[in-house]
């Protein structure tokens, strides 16, 4: 199984983020097949002041619920998939923390869905308690 490796400023600019036809750049993304590498870019283009005004509505979401269907498509054994949950887990969990995604109905049903899909694997279970408790508060 061949890995993505992305050197560390693959970050496109603004500027450049504009001149790509269409988000060819960040339709590449969505559809990559899911690792660490990946999510550190996608990370980085929602958390980044200078590229997050420029991503289409909506681009984060795709980008979840694509993980999310890759984690419930994965092959292999129980031990596998379940490495790539907690990835996808702690992934979720640093975008609430750190404010950078609304929880949205749309949100909040696929990654409870998610979550009660998984519900074996310890981050799921966390996962779901945060988003609830995140709910109740807001």
């Amino acid at each position: 199984m061949s890995s993505v490796h992305f050197p560390c400023r693959i970050t496109p600019s603004p500027l450049k983020l504009n001149k790509l036809p269409h988000n060819s750049f960040l339709d590449t993304l969505v559809s990559m097949p899911l690792s660490l590498q990946v999510m550190d870019v996608v990370n980085k283009l929602i958390s980044s002041p200078s590229t997050a005004p420029f991503l289409p509505e909506g681009f984060a979401n795709l980008y979840i619920a694509n993980i999310c269907q890759q984690c419930a498509t994965a092959a292999g054994d129980k031990q596998n998939q379940a490495r790539l949950v907690r990835l996808v887990c702690i992934f979720l969990q640093s975008l609430l923390r750190n404010n950078l995604i609304p929880i949205t109905n749309e949100f909040e049903i696929e990654v409870e869905s998610f979550c009660l899909q998984f519900v074996w694997v310890k981050e799921a279970s966390d996962l779901f308690r945060i988003v609830k408790s995140w709910n109740n508060i807001c």
